[in-house]
């Protein structure tokens, strides 16, 4: 694996005060992991929401080995919630039956008519799971998403966002598209993910320019990236430098403290795997509220008066002016 170097945080230089929990981003890195650690780290997990992301170049041509992966994974006793993939090549004809995973159920977006035809979305979530669609966006002429709720209890859920921007789209129009649409859906979910591979370099994002522009936008809208070191490693002759175009974003909040995120670096696909296991906040019981009635009416006041002609009040109010009135209080309150 390679060794942690020049990340996301080095980058962007960011340096504050860990204390301050309104900070739209907090200093954790997201280290290289191989087959034992990320059996740690599922252990390590196990009462959280995890989310595994990964650029599978074609899903007809990776599943087996996906596959693969995930059974060693249950073998041990271990398992994801949700898996994004992007980049499927998935067509409107394709049976997903073939596209299964055992102990899953699948949820697909064919590529839309706009995009490439290596497009196409596929998000499995783990059975224990409720799941649902509640939007597939595939009328952008510069990106995708496939868009899941996932209730963790009666009144508590999670929208995990899956999201493929190919390459060469301009990064402007995606921008302001983009944004656009999660600060509708932001709106409406408490809690959000976003996971996949935006095509947009962040270790770019140091000076002023079109990189920067973009974490700008994303990280106003409390949306905090957790993928810090490069995710795509150099395989061509003329791809110069390591890359960091795949991440989990997630909306900033109290539980989004208790988070942590990693890189798969054995090979599945020409992009690393990437990884998110978060503290979602439980269901918070609300206290009953109750409301104070004062009854008014002849019948309580004389109840009240006859009370008040039974007390001794000789024994209880001391006329020395030099008493303490608190005794007198107490004594009042005692025949209440």
């Amino acid at each position: 694996m390679p060794k942690n170097g020049i990340d996301l945080i080095k980058v962007l230089d960011l340096t504050y005060d860990n204390e301050d929990i309104n900070h739209p981003f907090t200093r954790q890195p997201s280290l290289y992991y191989d087959y034992e650690g990320i059996k740690k780290f599922l252990r390590k997990h196990r009462n959280k929401i995890t989310v595994l992301s990964l650029n599978i170049q074609s899903i007809n041509a990776k599943l087996n080995e996906l596959t693969l992966f995930l059974c060693k994974l249950l073998n041990d006793g271990l398992l994801f919630d949700v898996i994004t993939l992007q980049e499927c090549w998935l067509t409107d004809e394709k049976d997903l039956t073939l596209l299964n995973i055992p102990n899953y159920t699948i949820f697909a977006q064919a590529n839309g008519v706009h995009l490439s035809t290596h497009c196409g979305l596929v998000t499995y979530v783990n059975n224990r799971l409720s799941a649902d669609i509640f939007l597939k966006y595939k009328t952008s002429t510069t990106w995708e998403g496939l868009f899941v709720d996932i209730s963790l209890s009666p009144k508590s859920k999670i929208a995990i966002g899956n999201i493929y921007k190919p390459p060469g789209t301009n990064i402007d129009e995606f921008r302001a598209d983009f944004i656009n649409k999660i600060t509708n859906i932001k709106r409406h979910n408490e809690q959000l993910v976003l996971a996949g591979d935006f095509n947009i370099d962040l270790l770019l994002a140091s000076a002023p320019n079109k990189y920067q522009d973009f974490y700008d936008s994303v990280t106003n809208l409390y949306m905090l990236p957790t993928i810090t070191f490069p995710t795509r490693f150099p395989e061509k002759s003329n791809e110069k430098n390591p890359s960091l175009i795949d991440q989990i974003y997630i909306k900033f909040s109290n539980c989004t403290n208790n988070y942590e995120s990693g890189i798969y670096y054995p090979r599945i696909s020409d992009h690393k795997a990437t990884f998110l296991a978060l503290n979602v906040a439980p269901d918070v019981e609300k206290c009953p509220k109750y409301v104070k009635i004062k009854t008014s009416n002849k019948a309580s006041l004389d109840r009240i008066k006859e009370e008040l002609r039974t007390v001794n009040w000789t024994d209880i109010f001391n006329h020395d002016v030099d008493a303490n009135p608190n005794e007198t209080y107490e004594k009042v309150c005692d025949h209440n």
